[in-house]
């Protein structure tokens, strides 16, 4: 997929500058990428209504799977780096700090703000070319995962339907069309940061590969906090503006959060020798 989104160059533009669109299909697989696409709305849609009614009524369970698989996200990433020196040391370490620091930082709220909105989207795309790193994890970090995934995805559902049954009452109601155009600044950022954040970051991973993965093991170690299953929001109207993280109790809820994060982990672990597998078959 990243050699796809990779092909959108000069060359690309130029043929459809000439109308030559099959060029064009056939030069950046197209049918492939429209294809994987389609595929990510749907299960987008399906999962987004999922997640909502699970943060709503679970949320210690639902973050317990999230803190999860970001911890099988650092092994899963670990497994790449080819060779340990001190300069992938440092970059972890340097990063790690970092993180540490966003990590002890108030938690960002969520900002409709379509500047910002499209900053989200802009960045989320960075995980892409990293095997085991999602962009939803960005967006955790900026305080936009609801709003961007879950509440204005669930708004273009429920738009969708009620076009379906000739009700366009959405374009009366100020949030529904707020949280529309956070969707679609989202869509158009997302598109951009693929074309170009995706080059930098496959420059960064050709020359310097194990001192850049190190930085993002680091960055992950660091941010775990933010991700830390165990908060209470602390609400300023009807907005989440932070969270107090606790420790929790002993109690069946905190061994079932538990048993998520062992299962998150476990699910990225999974995947990562299942690939392995799948390798050894092809040699």
């Amino acid at each position: 997929m990243m050699f796809s989104f990779r092909r959108f160059n000069i060359k690309a533009w130029g043929f459809l500058s000439k109308g030559r669109f099959a060029a064009f299909s056939r030069y950046v697989r197209l049918p492939f990428l429209a294809s994987v696409q389609l595929g990510s709305f749907f299960s987008l849609f399906t999962f987004s209504l999922g997640i909502d009614y699970l943060i709503k009524w679970y949320p210690a369970h639902v973050w317990g799977f999230f803190f999860g698989l970001i911890l099988g996200s650092i092994f899963y990433i670990s497994k790449s780096i080819t060779q340990a020196n001190y300069k992938v040391y440092l970059s972890f370490i340097l990063v790690a700090i970092f993180g540490i620091a966003i990590s002890f930082m108030e938690p960002l709220p969520a900002n409709p703000n379509l500047f910002f909105v499209a900053f989200c989207g802009y960045v989320s795309v960075c995980g892409i070319p990293f095997p085991g790193f999602s962009g939803s994890f960005l967006l955790i970090l900026l305080g936009n995962y609801e709003l961007i995934m879950v509440d204005s995805v669930n708004n273009i559902f429920y738009i969708l339907k009620d076009i379906f049954q000739g009700d366009f009452g959405f374009i009366h109601n100020p949030k529904q069309i707020e949280l529309l155009q956070i969707a679609l600044v989202a869509v158009i950022s997302s598109l951009i940061g693929i074309v170009t954040l995706a080059r930098l970051i496959n420059y960064l991973l050709d020359k310097f590969h194990d001192v850049t993965l190190a930085g993002l093991i680091g960055f992950i170690t660091g941010s775990l906090g933010v991700a830390w299953p165990w908060k209470n929001p602390i609400y300023q109207g009807e907005i989440v503006i932070r969270y107090q993280r606790y420790l929790p109790e002993v109690e069946f809820s905190t061994f079932l959060t538990i048993i998520y994060i062992i299962l998150g982990a476990a699910l990225v672990i999974w995947i990562y020798y299942k690939e392995q597998e799948k390798k050894i078959e092809l040699q």
